[in-house]
């Protein structure tokens, strides 16, 4: 689990985080899930079968939570014990998500980003007079960590139809992404603890 260096300060990005078995089979459940269409993407999952997709998630998730407590991300409340809100997000693949900073009210000061199935490009924009963008290639099975300057101070965004990283080409497909993060004041959705 070693880091790999980006230029937007405050954001840390992992590869291969998410075990295959785990991965693959989360994958098949949100294959089959019914979803909210949103603008660019959707979100709003529901399953055909609840009892199924609980025994992927949860222990997905609770391996996930190691993870993250081994990089100490988060700080752990009483008894080791991490309290995490979460949100689960597909794209098609010419899925987008405009330019935006997640909201604070609903995430705290740090948001991880699970990948699944399809890499994609996210573009990040620092919002202040230098205008510096930075793109990261962000792959399957991977975290990373918005934390800091990047999660105030820098947007981000997936473009549709994105699909070449530095001049090179590369196969993009439907994709879903998993954050976590510390609950905001208006946060009222599923707490996660493990």
């Amino acid at each position: 689990m070693h880091p790999i260096p980006t230029r937007v300060p405050g954001l840390v990005y992992y590869e291969n985080m998410v075990p295959d078995s785990f991965h693959d089979d989360f994958v098949k459940q949100l294959n089959t899930a019914y979803y909210e269409q949103n603008v660019g993407h959707y979100d709003g999952f529901s399953f055909r079968d609840d009892n199924a997709f609980d025994a992927v998630f949860y222990p997905m998730v609770k391996c996930l939570f190691q993870k993250m407590k081994a990089l100490k991300i988060f700080k752990a409340c009483s008894g080791n014990k991490l309290k995490l809100g979460c949100s689960l997000i597909g794209y098609e693949k010419n899925g987008f998500i405009k330019r935006h900073i997640d909201a604070p009210n609903l995430s705290g000061d740090t948001v991880v980003v699970f990948s699944f199935y399809s890499p994609c490009v996210i573009h990040f924009y620092q919002e202040n007079s230098t205008h510096k963008h930075e793109k990261i290639m962000i792959s399957h099975k991977s975290m990373y960590v918005m934390s800091g300057e990047s999660r105030y101070q820098w947007s981000h965004e997936i473009l549709a139809n994105d699909d070449q990283f530095n001049g090179k080409p590369f196969t993009r497909a439907k994709r879903y992404s998993l954050l976590l993060f510390e609950p905001g004041s208006a946060y009222q959705e599923e707490i996660l603890a493990f």
